[in-house]
């Protein structure tokens, strides 16, 4: 009864062995299937994750490409917009040292001005001072010759005990005030 049952489980091992040749071997078929698989798979695989995955990579550099491009931009804006700032902070600080120049100018010519309407002022008093003495000096005189000739004639008169006509008046007088300014 054993034979019995060894019989089929070694007829199935001899069958077996015929269709095992060996743990490495290379069935063509079997190689061509796996190929074809794998072709199939690589496809598929290209297909739904290496374009969509390439795509995105593809947008990722564009986009970081672009964001590099976009803060050069700023940059050279931001470079643009400091020398820009400078320029006009030059030209400000220049405008101011003109202004202040211009002012000082300004004032020093209004102080010239002041300056010379003074001496100006100062001179046309001074000759009108003098004029103005100058016309006393006439008055007093000639205040003082009729007086002077006043107190002659009167010393005249009582020297002489009489009283003198016109003529005489007049050269005793002129005599006098000769005689005086000689002092």
């Amino acid at each position: 009864m054993l034979h019995h049952f060894t019989g089929p489980v070694l007829a199935a091992a001899a069958s077996a062995e015929q269709e095992y040749t060996g743990f490495f071997s290379v069935d063509f078929w079997s190689l061509v299937f796996t190929w074809a698989n794998l072709l199939i798979l690589f496809l598929i695989i290209k297909h739904f994750l290496y374009k969509p995955v390439k795509k995105m990579l593809e947008a990722r550099k564009n986009e970081v490409e672009q964001t590099y491009r976009e803060a050069d931009e700023a940059k050279e804006q931001a470079l643009s917009m400091q020398k820009e700032y400078e320029n006009h902070l030059r030209n400000a600080k220049e405008e101011a040292n003109e202004l202040m120049r211009t002012a000082t100018r300004k004032a020093q010519q209004r102080g010239d001005e002041i300056v010379a309407e003074a001496r100006e002022k100062s001179a046309v008093l001074l000759r009108q001072a003098e004029e103005q003495i100058g016309l006393e000096k006439k008055q007093a005189m000639n205040e003082m010759k009729s007086e002077i000739s006043e107190l002659a004639l009167m010393a005249a008169e009582k020297m002489v005990g009489k009283e003198l006509n016109q003529a005489d008046q007049e050269r005793l007088i002129e005599e006098f005030i000769d005689d005086t300014d000689r002092l």
